[in-house]
């Protein structure tokens, strides 16, 4: 797997099947790529020439606080370490005062964050219709 910065390109042929697609459609979460892409730090995961996922951060405050977020197909879990390292990297990069990610309460999801060094901070009960999310956070130089 190799990472590339975005171009709106790349949102073409992407079919998102990943944890998430249970709470979004293929179009919602290009939609919600484009958006943040605008907003904040983006880049795209490719395997072997195919786009297999996206990542980034963006900022939610200006006393230094931002959102890490990521969709991933299924072919990018087989290189999930590589992701992790990525998006650690952009996170002490960025070097924000606190960085949060919420998730659907799922297994591959709340350890894909945890992985990453975030502290799993609380449950979001019905934050979507029948569907709750847990917030993590990561402070400046808990990487």
């Amino acid at each position: 797997m190799q990472v590339k910065p975005f171009f709106a390109s790349d949102l073409k042929d992407f079919q998102f099947d990943g944890i998430e697609r249970c709470i979004m459609t293929n179009e919602e979460a290009k939609q919600n790529i484009s958006h943040f892409a605008r907003i904040g730090s983006i880049f795209t995961g490719e395997q072997n020439g195919k786009v297999v996922g996206f990542g980034g951060l963006y900022p939610v405050s200006d006393d230094g606080v931002a959102v890490a977020w990521s969709l991933i197909n299924k072919e990018a879990y087989n290189h999930i370490k590589y992701v992790i390292k990525r998006m650690r990297a952009l996170i002490k990069s960025e070097n924000y005062r606190r960085t949060q990610a919420m998730c659907i309460d799922h297994p591959k999801a709340k350890r894909f964050l945890e992985c990453i060094g975030f502290t799993r901070e609380g449950k979001l009960r019905q934050m979507l219709p029948n569907r709750d999310m847990i917030i993590y956070s990561v402070l400046r130089g808990e990487l």
